[in-house]
C-alpha cells in the first residue's frame, strides 16, 4: 500500500474488494441456513459487519486524496494482518457452512 501513490494502490484495493465480497457472501450463506441458532447467528453476523466497515474505510481513504492523511498515522502492518486474520475466518465460516449443507 502506498498512500501517496494512488496508481500503486491497485493490488491492494483489490484485496480489499475482494474480501468485502467474501464476506458480503459468506453473510448470505448464514442467513440462508435454518439450522443455526439465533446466537451464532449475530455473533458472526456482528464480525463480518466489523470486517466490512473497516474494510470500507480504508477503501476510501485509499480513492479519497483529502481523506488518506487519516491513514498516515495507521500501522499499514496492523491492517495487513487484520486483513489475513479476517480472510481465515471468513473461510473458517464458509467450511461449517459447507459442512451444514
Amino acid at each position: 500500500m502506498d498512500i501517496d501513490k494512488h496508481d500503486l494502490n491497485g493490488p491492494f484495493t483489490a484485496r480489499v474488494l475482494a474480501l468485502m465480497e467474501s464476506s458480503t457472501t459468506c453473510l448470505k450463506n448464514i442467513l440462508s441456513k435454518t439450522s443455526i441458532d439465533d446466537e451464532t447467528i449475530i455473533e458472526i453476523v456482528g464480525r463480518l459487519s466489523v470486517i466490512e466497515s473497516r474494510e470500507l474505510m480504508f477503501l476510501t481513504c485509499l480513492q479519497h486524496p483529502n481523506i488518506e492523511e487519516a491513514l498516515k498515522d495507521v500501522v499499514v502492518d496492523d491492517e495487513i494482518l487484520f486483513m489475513e486474520a479476517s480472510e481465515e475466518y471468513i473461510t473458517a465460516i464458509v467450511d461449517i457452512l459447507k459442512e451444514i449443507e
